[in-house]
């Protein structure tokens, strides 16, 4: 299945897709993107968001790695829902999150 962007087409490995993703951006947008580990962004929230924060020149704020439970966001979904149903547990544990769970610590 393509839906006509080249990163995202579900026919392409995941990795194969975000290292095209990652040369476009290297080649056309940003020659240093900044590249994120979403398990160090969970385990070590307050050190990671500080380093991206310095390498993109915007200043830290505590308030960053906390926020307001919300089911919001699910009204305001825009994409093929039934590819995020298939990792529903995925997006209600983020949605109904108000900070940084540490990977170890996450439900099955």
């Amino acid at each position: 299945m393509n839906c006509g962007n080249p990163y995202w087409s579900i026919d392409i490995p995941v990795p194969d897709r975000l290292y095209a993703f990652w040369q476009y951006v290297k080649n056309n947008i940003e020659p240093h993107p900044v590249v994120i580990d979403a398990d160090d962004l969970q385990n070590h929230p307050q050190q990671i968001l500080r380093k991206y924060c310095e390498a993109v020149g915007i200043p830290f704020k505590i308030r960053y790695l906390s926020w307001d439970e919300s089911k919001e966001p699910w009204k305001r979904i825009n994409g093929p829902l039934h590819l995020i149903s298939e990792g529903a547990d995925a997006f209600v544990t983020a949605i109904s999150s108000s900070s940084f769970m540490p990977v170890s610590s996450q439900p099955p």
